[in-house]
């Protein structure tokens, strides 16, 4: 099985609007690091790794024995992407510091301001497509073959969530949003036929993943799919673990795959929306603090709604 998990390095800092009012910049010394919801995306990831390449479950820093998982153990390697400056470098390498097998980054220049989601999932899907290029295989699994790509569900910054749909639509394959569980059929690589029967009676036929996303009024809605497929991860979906010392120290000495933006030709050279201006919020009405007890805050508060007829 092969994974990529899409990350975004972001400034973690207090922001402020810059002078021209086009973009922000850090109010004091700039704090960086990986989006949080992409963080859980490769958690997500590890956790796969960790249950179908070695048999163990890791969870509240205890690792356990899966009993039985021996059947059905497979190599599972999992890449991260980033795209940006210099500065995600260090969200590649933190992810390799948590178990990731392999680093790529699609280099933009410095400075660059706001990026369109749409320039950012094409030129993703540009880049895939060239490494599937690069490193063509004539027999399925190639080594850019993905199965399951993973993508946080927004950005912690802009929070726009278009950029994993967008992927999925530019890759045409399925695409599954707000995961807050994943449940892998561990008969996946097998015909449908040769599926063991209890699994597929739970789940649908026997398809390869089974997930539950999140809906509005804290509902769930359980969809089955089959590889290839890209989910978006909720935030809740686990707790990313910290990188140890030795994946640290070999991530340090990992090549980064690098691949800059102008060699490529993504599918859209230009966004299909643009930034106009920042603005702070405007302050349009004042809150009105009732003092008392609780009887005469309940009357205060009876007086205010029914002078402004909403009782």
């Amino acid at each position: 099985m092969k994974i990529l998990v899409c990350i975004k390095n972001i400034v973690k800092s207090d922001i402020e609007i810059d002078d021209a009012g086009r973009w922000v910049q850090p109010r004091g010394m700039e704090e960086r690091g990986m989006s949080r919801f992409d963080e859980n995306a490769l958690e997500a990831a590890m956790e796969i790794k960790d249950i179908f390449s070695r048999g163990y479950r890791f969870d509240e820093n205890r690792i356990s024995k899966i009993s039985g998982m021996g059947q059905y153990l497979k190599d599972v390697t999992v890449d991260v992407l980033s795209m940006g400056s210099h500065h995600a470098l260090a969200s590649i390498r933190r992810g390799m510091g948590m178990g990731a097998d392999l680093g790529i980054h699609l280099v933009t220049g410095d400075g660059v301001g706001y990026v369109p989601g749409i320039v950012t999932a094409s030129s993703i899907a540009a880049l895939i497509d060239l490494l599937k290029k690069e490193h063509p295989c004539k027999t399925p699994g190639g080594l850019f073959e993905y199965d399951l790509i993973l993508a946080g569900v927004m950005s912690e910054d802009m929070m726009q969530a278009q950029v994993g749909p967008m992927l999925a639509s530019f890759l045409d394959i399925p695409c599954i949003t707000s995961v807050v569980e994943i449940s892998l059929n561990p008969d996946w690589q097998l015909p449908m036929d040769a599926r063991a029967g209890s699994w597929g009676q739970d789940n649908h036929g026997a398809m390869d993943i089974t997930v539950q996303r999140e809906l509005e009024g804290g509902f769930r809605q359980e969809v089955s799919a089959n590889f290839p497929i890209l989910l978006t991860i909720q935030a809740g979906i686990n707790q990313p673990r910290y990188p140890s010392l030795s994946n640290v120290l070999k991530a340090g000495k990992k090549k980064i795959l690098s691949y800059n933006i102008n060699d490529l030709s993504p599918y859209h050279e230009e966004g299909k929306t643009s930034l106009v201006s920042f603005e702070y919020p405007v302050k349009k009405r004042e809150g009105i603090m009732l003092e008392g007890t609780r009887e005469q805050k309940a009357d205060k508060l009876a007086a205010i709604l029914m002078d402004r007829g909403l009782v």
